[in-house]
């Protein structure tokens, strides 16, 4: 039976054209996913995150370390611009724990500090006594579970100062009066995290905060159509670069030396073999100057002498593959010693596609394949003393077309039992 297959070097063009098609279509089709998603997310804003954006634990970190600020520089108009992104209840709630804190080491003063500064934001931010009333009840129901005493009295001092009353009943025992009270300058107790220094440069009171800006980075679009068109530009010097080396190849294969009668070789190639070349396999494909695919042929090392360190080769295996009939043709060239080893030899005729030769130097070996026909002229040849192995063999291979061959058909026997 026949299949009908397309020339080999037109499937190479379709194959080409339909790559780049393809990385075409898909740099258009990515650059337009890549423009929508930039265009319909919220990124991270220019400025970066806003405080009232971190997660609850470092806001805590963040108010009291605006807090302790307050307490080294007392300039009300940070604190104001610091605390403006939270609401009353996360204001009044990390007055009232700072307060608390410092009561319970022993640092009064800083306490009482505390205290005025929730007084004056109270009457420049408008708090109203509600949400006081409720932070502080909170507070003081944890503290009381908790048996501080300290530190519930402590928010009495704080409500006092703030709403003018104390709203928070103090249930747990209070400590004796004459019950000793840390130092003043006792060691503060440490914030849960590491704490920026109090100095850093902080934007003035008045600065507006930035709006969100989602898509920030479609300013980058440009870049991203940029890099999508270099990269196909890329591509298409890279083929030209191959185009131009496959037509230098093929002037190279153009150039043939024949010196024979009749139509010279479609192709032609040399090998060379010197002794210590461990291994030594040298193949190549068998193209028409179309680029037509016919199959390949090479050379490569058989039977070496047993025990040799250097590879002491006493036959090579030329062999052709013909894509026609899906076969294989070998040449078993041999030295003087390996052919007349009459088992050795045998043991290649029971290959039939295979046949042993004595290598003789300016001799042609000829092998017929359905569709072409290659001669192995021995161009070189050097044994060793005892003429067991190679020290030098050079081979050319000549291919010709097979007489009424017709390859640009494209048409190609298979046999039945490959179909």
């Amino acid at each position: 039976m026949s299949e009908s297959r397309p020339p080999f070097k037109s499937a190479q063009q379709f194959l080409g054209f339909g790559l780049l098609v393809g990385i075409l279509v898909g740099c258009i089709v990515g650059s337009g996913i890549v423009y929508t998603f930039i265009n319909t997310t919220d990124f991270v804003y220019v400025g970066g995150a806003y405080p009232n954006e971190l997660t609850i634990n470092y806001q805590d970190h963040y108010l009291a370390m605006t807090i302790d600020s307050y307490l080294a520089n007392q300039q009300l108009d940070q604190v104001e611009q610091r605390f403006q992104s939270f609401p009353p209840v996360a204001q009044i709630r990390a007055l009232a724990r700072q307060s608390a804190a410092y009561a319970a080491s022993g640092r009064t003063a800083e306490a009482q500090m505390i205290n005025d500064l929730g007084i004056k934001l109270k009457t420049n931010g408008g708090w109203t006594n509600e949400p006081i009333k409720s932070v502080l009840a909170d507070l003081s129901t944890q503290y009381q579970a908790e048996g501080n005493a300290i530190k519930s009295q402590a928010l009495n001092d704080f409500s006092l100062a703030v709403l003018g009353s104390v709203i928070v009943p103090v249930d747990a025992e209070q400590p004796p009066a004459d019950a000793e009270q840390p130092p003043a300058d006792a060691e503060q107790p440490p914030v849960d995290a590491e704490q920026p220094p109090v100095d850093a440069e902080q934007p003035p009171a008045d600065a507006e905060q930035p709006p969100a800006q989602p898509g920030v980075i479609s300013a980058n679009w440009w870049y991203i159509v940029c890099a999508c068109l270099l990269g196909l530009l890329g591509i298409l010097f890279a083929l030209w670069i191959i185009r131009r080396r496959t037509a230098a190849d093929m002037a190279r294969k153009k150039e043939i030396v024949y010196e024979g009668e009749g139509v010279p070789p479609i192709l032609q190639w040399s090998s060379t073999y010197t002794l210590g070349r461990n291994p030594y396999d040298e193949s190549f494909t068998l193209e028409t100057e179309d680029g037509d695919f016919l199959g390949e042929a090479g050379i490569g090392m058989n039977n070496v002498v047993e025990g040799s360190d250097s590879g002491q080769v006493k036959d090579f295996d030329v062999w052709v593959f013909d894509k026609t009939d899906i076969n294989t043709y070998s040449r078993i060239v041999m030295s003087e010693v390996a052919y007349n080893d009459e088992e050795l030899r045998n043991r290649v005729e029971l290959n039939p596609l295979a046949k042993a030769v004595w290598a003789k130097q300016g001799d042609t070996t000829t092998i017929e394949s359905k569709t072409m026909r290659i001669e192995v002229k021995m161009e070189e040849v050097e044994f060793d003393e005892s003429k067991l192995f190679f020290n030098n063999l050079k081979v050319t291979i000549n291919v010709f077309l097979q007489e009424g061959v017709d390859i640009k058909s494209g048409v190609m026997d298979i046999p039945d039992h490959m179909a």
